[in-house]
């Protein structure tokens, strides 16, 4: 298929001036494209990519064109380069290659290339700025009701009142192309009529008398649904009149998933700009029956923060070895109380067209602690339990790499002792208290002794100090109120003793789907992002039918051969106990071979963290690290990931190619390397040589992603072998470089 020949910026070409992102030399001109070029097909093409531009945007010029070079791309693959709008193109045409192309045409692919990005920059500009429901704002009501602003800005502009449709509009939106358009379309061949103008007055003919050729019964059923939606849009418009807002009108479930989609880049910069000015951190939490998952809870996260640590690192990794555990706790008691708040129907009614009904258990209960069960058979009020009288969560009874489990099934919540419950001596000077807080509101378990083990210590790590304010107010002594506080902390003297994972590395490794503990360095510098447990949403939950035995939230393994190597250091950095074992998985011996000269180079280097260069780096591989490199099956592959194997072989190698040292004399192409042109070797390789958190394991990763995707097609392995040849003789040779 005909595709465009761009030149990322980080190409060793000439650098484009900044006035002009996109140098394409021209001999010929083409015309503009009109306003309204992209419709159907294309405009559907181009929205499912504002999000994406609108992050890329925020980064940066330079993060821009290169994410617009991509569009590109992914257009001209769809839409071909030299099919003008608004025709669409056959399965032939997707067929033709430049050379199939008459002369005439080929010579206007520059121009046609360099209007097609431009347009595309306009048009993607415009839909990310668009928003018709703030637009029909007066100021007087934007200042009145600015919350209706970012709700509209958040869900695309999807929540002004939409214009009621007749019953023959409905009906045809899910019929006209199954029965209409194809005698529309022939029509306008078979009589001449104008491609714009004309055809808009047949289908509308076309269409009603289609609709009047129904019995009698379909069509009530859809004048029914018209009545109904007209009466909707007739109060909201009523309320729109008396209160001076647009109202937040309930989407469906489609438009639901994509506001969902796009929505943490959308809130990215709220949280963003509200820990900046309040020097603060800022979390949201969205629980819900989520469309895609057949309307089965789901629970999204987000964090913004501002790091004050000597060492930066993410959300999850500031609580040591407890801090995925505290998170999925959250998680849990987030996710249970949304379980509570829909029944079966209302879940099922919010799933995707064409996706059954979920009743699978979601994957966060299995970090919901067992005591939480318990507390519900013992007492009518402890049905908000875990709380303690700080109405602080208590962390689950989760083994973590590294983190050996406790002997009880009990959180430590539930084995506080008696003492904690009561007043504490204040530790702040006592005639000048500061201001009161009220408590949150959290029910409180009356029977904490009742569950507190004999066998415990009186005092637990988690006990907490008292903060100078007084004792708490009594659960529920006043009405609930938006922004109250908890007026007991955690003093950070009582902290548990860290425990170091690499202790363990010479016996086992731990594998999770929680295992997320290095803090890699995001390229692209956004707020640490994560939706909650995508890649852990169909594992078993086999242990949730006994709440008693708590789940099993890791699988030890068998450490790698290469890592109990005598040769090797048993206490590797964490980026590498991290990544290895997922690398494991994967247990083809070339790959294997590869990954023991990878841990060989990076021993060879001392773990200097040295960042890769940037440029054509595959989308899949930027997500992976972005996501602090969790383990990938390989039924649940990233979504950037390339859909065939043919494609993620010239991610790649666009890729590897852009890392070369110039001594090699690769040129920019997806062509893999082979033998011919391994048979020179010099010992500058400071291009690639890249060791460390933020380098060539990021490489690997792409390898292992490719490695799995072409364990499950059947096909494609001799071209990532050849990958594997290349990058263990580019690894072994700097290897030995610093040998000499």
């Amino acid at each position: 298929m005909a595709s465009p020949v761009d030149t990322p910026r980080n190409s060793p070409s000439p650098s484009p001036e900044p006035d002009n992102p996109y140098p394409v030399e021209t001999v010929l001109t083409v015309p503009k494209f009109k306003r309204g070029w992209a419709k159907g097909a294309r405009m559907a093409f181009f929205e499912a990519r504002v999000p994406d531009y609108t992050s890329a945007r925020a980064k940066g010029p330079a993060q821009t064109a290169d994410y617009l070079v991509a569009v590109s791309n992914a257009y001209c693959q769809q839409f071909t380069w030299w099919l003008d709008p608004p025709n669409e193109p056959t399965a032939s045409d997707l067929a033709k290659t430049d050379d199939e192309l008459d002369p005439a045409e080929l010579q206007l692919k520059a121009a046609k290339i360099l209007r097609l990005r431009r347009a595309s920059r306009n048009l993607l500009d415009r839909l990310s700025n668009s928003a018709p429901a703030i637009s029909k704002m007066t100021p007087a009501q934007i200042k009145r009701d600015p919350v209706s602003s970012l709700i509209s800005a958040i869900a695309n502009g999807k929540t002004h009142v939409p214009r009621a449709r007749t019953a023959y509009q409905l009906w045809s939106k899910s019929q006209f192309n199954k029965d209409i358009k194809t005698d529309v379309d022939q029509s306008v061949i078979d009589n001449g009529v104008d491609a714009k103008s004309g055809r808009i007055r047949l289908v509308t003919g076309s269409t009603q008398q289609a609709f009047q050729n129904l019995p009698a019964s379909e069509r009530r059923v859809w004048e029914l649904q018209a009545d109904a939606e007209k009466a909707a849009n007739q109060e909201a418009r009523g309320l729109q009149k008396k209160d001076g807002v647009i109202p937040a009108m309930p989407l469906d479930p489609t438009a639901t998933q994509d506001m969902l989609d796009a929505l943490v880049h959308k809130i990215d910069p709220l949280l963003q700009g509200i820990s900046k000015l309040t020097n603060g951190n800022a979390h949201f939490y969205w629980a819900g029956p989520e469309p895609r998952r057949g309307g089965q809870i789901n629970v999204i996260s987000m964090h913004a923060g501002v790091d004050r640590m000597p060492i930066p690192c993410g959300f999850m990794e500031a609580g040591g070895s407890e801090g995925v555990a505290r998170r999925r706790t959250v998680e849990a008691a987030i996710g249970d109380f949304a379980l509570s708040c829909y029944d079966p129907k209302v879940q099922a009614a919010r799933t995707l067209p064409k996706i059954a009904p979920c009743s699978a258990p979601p994957s966060f209960l299995r970090y919901r602690p067992t005591t939480w069960d318990a507390g519900n058979t013992e007492s009518p009020s402890a049905h908000s339990q875990p709380s303690t009288d700080n109405g602080l969560i208590s962390p689950p009874d989760v083994s973590l790499p590294g983190n050996p489990t406790t002997s009880s099934n009990q959180s430590p919540s539930a084995t506080t002792s008696k003492k904690s419950s009561k007043k504490r001596k204040s530790n702040t000077d006592a005639a000048a208290p500061p201001a009161k807080r009220h408590a949150t509101g959290v029910r409180t378990n009356t029977n904490d002794e009742d569950q507190t083990s004999d066998d415990e210590p009186e005092e637990t790590p988690w006990q907490v100090d008292d903060d100078g304010s007084g004792e708490d107010e009594p659960a529920n002594s006043q009405p609930r109120r938006s922004g109250t506080r908890t007026s007991m902390r955690i003093s950070t003297k009582t902290l548990p003793p860290q425990h170091d994972p690499l202790d363990d590395i010479t016996n086992t490794v731990h594998m999770s789907s929680s295992d997320k503990l290095p803090s890699p360095e995001i390229p692209d510098n956004v707020a640490g992002a994560q939706l909650t447990d995508d890649d852990t949403m169909n594992e078993g939950l086999d242990t949730l039918n006994a709440p008693t035995t708590p789940a099993t939230a890791s699988t030890p393994v068998s450490t790698a051969p290469f890592l109990s190597n005598p040769t090797i250091p048993a206490d590797l950095p964490k980026y590498l106990t991290h990544v290895l074992p997922k690398f494991e998985t994967l247990a083809e011996p070339a790959w294997q071979d590869v990954t023991k000269s990878f841990v060989k180079y990076e021993v060879s280097r001392k773990f200097d963290d040295v960042r890769l260069q940037t440029g054509n780096r595959p989308a899949a591989a930027v997500q992976w690290s972005r996501l602090r490199r969790p383990l990938i099956t390989p039924d649940k592959l990233p979504r950037e990931m390339p859909q065939t194997v043919k494609l993620a072989a010239e991610a790649f190698w666009r890729w590897w190619r852009h890392l070369q040292p110039s001594w090699r004399n690769v040129n920019a192409s997806a062509n893999a390397l082979g033998d011919i042109d391994r048979n020179i070797t010099e010992e500058d390789w400071e291009r690639l040589d890249a060791s460390g958190a933020n380098g060539l394991v990021n490489v690997m990763g792409y390898l292992w992603l490719w490695g799995m995707k072409v364990g499950v097609s059947g096909e494609g392995c001799q071209d990532w072998e050849a990958a594997l040849r290349d990058v263990q003789w580019a690894l072994e040779k700097m290897t030995a470089a610093t040998n000499v």
